[in-house]
């Protein structure tokens, strides 16, 4: 397959795109249904997920458009082991409300 810079961008856009469909059928229960099999080290919840999704969204928008300005909460950590980066950002998201998430969720997709 040959990556180009418009397939990408539509790729990009049509996966935005079923997540949100996903996002809109989620109720506040919902948000909060563990995500993560039992054994799993961190058991993140449907809000957890989306929050780690946005964390990584965000880190590459700066990464995109070399922003070097300050870091913002939402981004993820930087620490070197990616376990390390995954806690960082359950610990920032798993207290903060569905409703933050998904308005990051969307703010994440306009920055990309």
């Amino acid at each position: 397959m040959t990556h180009t810079r418009a397939s990408v961008i539509k790729r990009v856009e049509a996966e935005y795109q079923a997540l949100d469909r996903v996002v809109r059928k989620l109720r506040p229960a919902d948000f909060r249904a563990p995500a993560m099999r039992e054994e799993a080290p961190i058991r993140f919840t449907a809000n957890d997920v989306l929050a780690h999704i946005n964390a990584w969204k965000w880190r590459q928008a700066r990464v995109t458009a070399k922003d070097k300005s300050p870091e913002k909460p939402y981004e993820p950590p930087r620490l070197r082991a990616i376990k390390d980066i995954n806690a960082g950002i359950y610990t920032r998201s798993h207290r903060t409300p569905a409703k933050t998430i998904v308005a990051e969720h969307r703010a994440a997709q306009r920055a990309c």
